[in-house]
């Protein structure tokens, strides 16, 4: 991150992080594309010795080409 969270005294451990992505059902993955345009996409994922692994086609699309190093995105994690 770029600046300390202003409320600190809510910042979640690592270990309480990780716990969420193992609680949750899928997560909403986002990306932006080469445009700098936001997209967000409902998938799969599994976590393994803290690695986050996605389900996703070979073929790509939008969530692969999304990807790249240099471009932001954020996983966004959620319970029913």
């Amino acid at each position: 991150m770029d600046k300390p969270m202003r409320r600190s005294d809510r910042q979640l451990t690592d270990e309480e992080t990780l716990q969420l992505f193992r609680d949750a059902e899928y997560g909403v993955l986002s990306v932006t594309d080469e445009n700098n345009m936001p997209y967000g996409v409902p998938m799969s994922f599994a976590l393994s010795d803290n690695v986050i692994y996605f389900h996703c086609s070979a073929a790509g699309g939008k969530r692969i080409s999304g990807m790249p190093a240099k471009r932001k995105k954020t996983l966004n994690n959620n319970r029913e």
